[in-house]
C-alpha cells in the first residue's frame, strides 16, 4: 500500500504548477516514504532470524546503489522528451517512473504475503511452503525472538505511541545529526528540481539536463527503495 501510494504523489508531480503544489508533493513524499525502511526490516523478520537479516538486507542496499545508476541513465533519456505533447522534460520523468513504481506496488500485494502463515490465497492456492515448512519457519523465527510470538510487533501505531516516541530524549541527538547529514543531498536537490523547472527551455538545454540527471541519481535511490520493496 505505501508503496503504491507514494507512486501516486510522485506521477503526481507531474501537475505541479507553484510552490504550494511543490511543497505539497514533497511533504506528502516525506510522509509516506518515511517509514518504509523500518516496514520492511519488520516484514522480513517474519522470515528470517536476527542473524540471517544482514545478509538480506546488504542485497537491500546494493540493490539500492544499483537503481540509482540504472535511473540516472534513464533520467538522461526522459529528459529528452521535452515538447512531446507539451510537456517538459522533468514531467516525463516524474510521470514515467512514479508509473514504474506503481506497477510495482501493485504486483508487491502479490509477491509479498503477510508472513510465513499467509502464503495462501486465492491466486496462490498451494501457497509458498507446506504445512511442516510453516512450522519450521515459525518456530525458528520465535527461538531466535520470543518476543514475536505475542504479535505486538503488529499491533498498531496510536496517537500516544507516536507522542511517547516524540518525548523519548534518546531520539533527540540522532534527529539533527540525520538532518545535518541528508540536508545537502535531499534538500539541496529538492532546491535544484524547482529550479530545473523553472528554468527548463532550450535555451538552457545542457545545464539542466545535466542539473535533473544528477538530481534523479539522488532521488532515485530513495524511490527504488520504495521500488525493491519504495522503502
Amino acid at each position: 500500500m505505501q508503496i503504491t501510494l507514494w507512486s501516486i504523489v510522485a506521477a503526481s508531480q507531474v501537475a505541479m504548477n507553484g510552490k504550494a503544489s511543490f511543497y505539497a508533493c514533497r511533504a506528502l513524499i516525506g510522509a509516506l516514504e518515511g517509514g518504509f525502511i523500518p516496514d520492511l526490516i519488520l516484514w522480513m523478520s517474519y522470515f528470517y532470524k536476527g542473524s540471517e537479516l544482514s545478509l538480506r538486507l546488504s542485497w537491500f542496499w546494493i540493490s539500492r546503489y544499483v537503481t540509482m545508476v540504472v535511473t540516472s541513465v534513464m533520467a538522461f533519456g526522459l529528459l529528452r522528451m521535452r515538447g512531446i505533447h507539451g510537456l517538459e522534460g522533468w514531467r516525463w520523468l516524474f510521470l514515467i517512473e512514479g508509473l514504474i513504481t506503481f506497477a510495482i506496488g501493485i504486483s508487491s500485494f502479490f509477491l509479498m504475503p503477510a508472513s510465513a502463515t499467509q502464503t495462501k490465497t486465492w491466486f496462490r492456492p498451494k501457497g509458498w511452503f507446506t504445512e511442516r515448512e510453516v512450522g519450521i519457519v515459525v518456530n525458528r523465527v520465535l527461538r531466535d525472538d520470543p518476543g514475536k510470538g505475542d504479535m505486538n510487533n503488529r499491533a498498531g501505531l496510536s496517537i500516544r505511541d507516536l507522542w511517547d516516541a516524540c518525548r523519548d530524549v534518546d531520539l533527540w541527538p540522532a534527529s539533527p545529526i540525520d538532518f545535518s547529514r541528508k540536508r545537502l543531498t535531499l534538500t539541496k536537490s529538492s532546491a535544484l528540481l524547482h529550479w530545473c523547472r523553472l528554468h527548463d527551455t532550450p535555451k538552457h538545454t545542457g545545464s539542466v539536463h545535466h542539473i535533473n540527471t544528477s538530481f534523479i541519481g539522488i532521488r532515485s535511490g530513495k524511490q527504488t527503495t520504495t521500488t525493491t520493496t519504495w522503502i
